[in-house]
């Protein structure tokens, strides 16, 4: 009994496993990774849909789910335009292709990281020394004042 449940978790698990992994092969060819982009920037992309498919497929019509991200399309390939606007961290972004001669329709998606720029880096670390430097005057401000008490009494 125990060697078939064994058994039957190890097959769950492997069949899992190899579901996962075909899932990330696929994902691989319709997704792109912008990396590392700065805050206010415009990124672009151009996907081709022969070199995802293997042949030469046409676009009917192209969605995005965000005023971010702008497309222009022709035959088989699609250019699309990301704006980082004053955001920063993860993004993920999604656009939905819809083909001609097919009622499939298809998921393509970009991610990348906006960091801020430099400027921003450095008002960030200027804004943290200026807390540090108002939380000691804060400190010294409460222990005279306590003194002051203490002198009164």
């Amino acid at each position: 009994m125990k060697k078939i449940i064994f058994l039957t978790i190890t097959y769950c698990c492997l069949v899992s496993f190899s579901y996962l992994k075909a899932q990330t092969q696929e994902e691989k060819q319709y997704m792109h990774d912008f990396g590392f982009v700065e805050t206010g920037a415009t990124v672009g992309y151009t996907f081709n849909m022969t070199e995802i498919f293997g042949k030469e497929i046409k676009i009917a019509k192209v969605e995005t789910r965000c005023d971010c991200l702008t497309t222009e399309w022709k035959k088989d390939e699609i250019h699309l335009s990301f704006y980082t606007g004053d955001k920063q961290g993860v993004f993920i972004k999604s656009l939905t292709v819809y083909l001609q001669d097919s009622e499939k329709m298809l998921t393509l998606y970009i991610k990348g990281i906006i960091k801020p720029t430099q400027k921003e880096q450095a008002l960030t670390v200027q804004r943290r020394e200026l807390s540090k430097d108002n939380s000691f005057a804060q400190k010294m401000f409460q222990q005279q004042a306590h003194q002051n008490l203490l002198m009164e009494r």
